[in-house]
């Protein structure tokens, strides 16, 4: 009789999680074309900017603000211009390291040019919630030393710049040594930063991990399905660029019960050094930044100018997949660029960023 409630309840909970996938990526979808029709709308009449209400349904940590770029700065946690307070309530994530929260000082759970969500009260820079998960994790190839110095990890382009920060003193492995002066091809990293117009990750932060990958190492990379063909088991996909295989070997973790999908956020992992990357596993376990974004009121987003329409004042972008808009009402508008290096901010109005503020970022 137990062994039947446990099976039961494993049951449960597998079909509550896949509930919650389908529901995240129904709701995407839907926004998709919400916004889609409000961009239309907002360029027609000169829109975007302030003077709309926000309609954010309150982000995974039930707070109303929201906001994502790389920590420039501690005694507190600094995020761009932006410093938010932080105390013993706060709750602290390395969501790579599991879900649970990380007590210590701010600078000892995360590390300057960490890419990390922001969850706090909108008006608000007290944080309810920090997280971190990185973009990508791998041996490096096709070094270049510049400068500045430039690989790949996955299949990936990664650049790094004067705001690069290496670490290898993160995790509890011994000090691998390395630095960005001394990496080298075959060097296992991880990379969290902000991806451009292009596809490339401008690193913001990079720890060592090893010297040299093992046999029964596992690489990972979290991003967004694209080009999805084939049929389940043995299907192809991208994500970031990086081009991935399964089999009937591939374990497939928290997704919704129609399976891949193009459009939904994941993170594959694999053991494969060369493309197309056998996928070892799927899991569907992170939540989307876009959708985080959509379900705030008040939004903060740093990154690379992507799918840019319109003119100034009114332009139509993303930002790490959240969809912006700017008007004549908007300070900054006329600092938008293809592949710009911006942070804006604003109200959230039918899954659309109604830009108040645009700002340079280094």
């Amino acid at each position: 009789m137990l062994l039947g409630i446990r099976r039961r309840d494993d049951e449960t909970k597998k079909g509550e999680t896949q509930m919650k996938g389908m529901r995240t990526y129904i709701r995407k979808v839907s926004l998709t074309m919400m916004s889609i029709g409000l961009s239309a709308a907002l360029a027609a009449c000169g829109g975007g900017g302030g003077g709309s209400t926000a309609a954010g349904g309150g982000t995974s940590a039930g707070t109303t603000g929201f906001t994502r770029g790389a920590i420039t700065g501690f005694g507190s946690v600094h995020v761009g211009d932006k410093i938010f307070s932080t105390s013993g309530a706060t709750v602290k994530k390395r969501l790579d390291d599991g879900p649970d929260h990380i007590p210590g000082a701010d600078d000892s759970v995360f590390r300057v040019g960490m890419v990390v969500e922001v969850f706090h009260k909108s008006g608000d820079n007290n944080a309810v919630e920090i997280r971190f998960k990185d973009d990508l994790e791998g041996p490096v190839s096709n070094l270049a030393a510049g400068p500045p110095v430039t690989f790949d990890v996955l299949g990936v382009h990664v650049v790094t710049d004067g705001n690069t920060n290496f670490d290898d003193s993160l995790d509890d492995h011994p000090s691998t040594g390395i630095t960005l002066a001394t990496l080298a091809n075959g060097n296992v990293v991880e990379v969290s930063g902000l991806f451009d117009g292009n596809g490339v990750l401008h690193a913001t932060f990079i720890e060592a991990k090893k010297a040299a990958a093992d046999a029964n190492d596992k690489f990972e990379i979290k991003g967004t399905i694209a080009a999805l063909a084939g049929t389940a088991p043995n299907q192809t996909f991208t994500v970031n660029g990086a081009s991935f295989a399964t089999d009937n070997n591939t374990r497939l973790h928290d997704l919704p019960a129609g399976g891949l999908a193009n459009g939904m956020f994941v993170e594959v992992k694999t053991s494969s050094t060369t493309a197309p990357f056998l996928a070892t596993d799927v899991e569907g376990t992170f939540e989307d930044p876009e959708i985080e974004a959509e379900d705030a009121d008040e939004v903060s987003i740093e990154g690379y100018v992507a799918g840019l329409s319109g003119s100034d004042p009114n332009w139509s972008f993303t930002l790490a997949g959240v969809t912006v808009t700017t008007s004549a009402a908007t300070t900054g508008h006329a600092l938008v660029a293809p592949n710009a290096h911006i942070e804006a901010e604003g109200p959230m109005v039918g899954g659309v960023m109604q830009a108040r503020k645009i700002g340079l970022r280094p």
